[in-house]
């Protein structure tokens, strides 16, 4: 039985405008540092510094966020031979069962995961591009796996997915 969660327009939209609203605040934060100076944040260098940061990865996520919209593949398809993952910027397509050797739920401050502890890690991270690659290897330095799924852009919450995952690898495993 093959079972397909939808991408989520609505909350792929709803992250897409936090992230151009922190992308903002941080262009801010590069153009006026001295309007934020505190007791917390006493160097405008430092604030112009953070500027730089948040407005980069703030804006990659919107750039990334703004072309999922327009993806119409589903976010997971959950089959027989695994689970093909379409969910993120930093999926790796078909994750075999016989690759899964257990599945651990994580809560990162207000955002669950799905830890995918897989048997060759260092497969599924070369067989994507260099930019997600490093995604991957932060990932696997964090949580000892390359492989996080999360529901943040899906058609379900995360204990709709932790279910439906969890049956089909008891299931197929």
């Amino acid at each position: 039985m093959m079972k397909e969660i939808k991408l989520s327009n609505k909350k792929i939209i709803l992250l897409f405008f936090a992230s151009l609203s922190f992308t903002i605040f941080s262009i801010f934060f590069i153009l006026f540092p001295e309007k934020f100076v505190s007791f917390i944040f006493f160097s405008e260098r430092f604030i112009k510094n953070i500027g730089y940061i948040g407005s980069l990865f703030f804006g990659l996520a919107c750039i990334l966020l703004f072309t999922k919209l327009f993806d119409k593949k589903p976010g997971l398809i959950i089959n027989k031979d695994g689970i093909i993952d379409n969910s993120n910027f930093s999926s790796v397509g078909l994750i075999s069962w016989s690759d899964i050797l257990n599945i651990e739920s994580k809560k990162v401050v207000s955002s669950d995961f799905l830890l995918l502890k897989v048997k060759n890690p260092e497969e599924y991270i070369s067989r994507v591009s260099y930019l997600k690659r490093i995604l991957l290897r932060k990932n696997f330095e964090t949580y000892n796996t390359p492989i996080t799924i999360t529901s943040a852009g899906l058609e379900c919450n995360f204990k709709e997915l932790e279910k439906i995952i969890l049956d089909n690898y008891l299931k197929y495993k």
